[in-house]
């Protein structure tokens, strides 16, 4: 599928069930509870999250993506990064990335991790 426009923007709490459906598409990611996403999508000023936002053939957007981090001091760490399968290899992971990167920086990030199983 090929992508017409791309946004990335902070996520909300009505996300949650979307981002919990990319989530749980992927069989190697760690599958967190609704309400963990709830505590760190709203609640957890210790975290933050984007949602990548593709426009729709109608010109709407839908989710199809995003990304749960946190910058202690100069170091940030993402906790979990999905783009919805029907738009893997597209580029939307790594605008994700960017947009993180982008922002821990701003923040002052010296470093940023991504622990990734083998």
């Amino acid at each position: 599928m090929k992508t017409v426009s791309t946004k990335v923007r902070v996520a909300r709490r009505e996300d949650i069930e979307r981002i919990v459906e990319i989530e749980r598409s992927w069989v190697h990611l760690s599958h967190w509870s609704v309400d963990a996403y709830r505590r760190l999508v709203n609640e957890d000023s210790f975290t933050s999250s984007f949602v990548a936002e593709s426009e729709d053939p109608d010109g709407g957007f839908s989710i199809v993506g995003f990304v749960i981090f946190h910058l202690a001091d100069n170091v940030s760490e993402i906790y979990n990064i999905a783009v919805d399968e029907t738009h893997s290899r597209s580029g939307i992971g790594t605008f994700l990335m960017q947009a993180v990167v982008d922002s821990v920086r701003a923040d002052g990030a010296r470093k940023l991790m991504l622990e990734v199983r083998s």
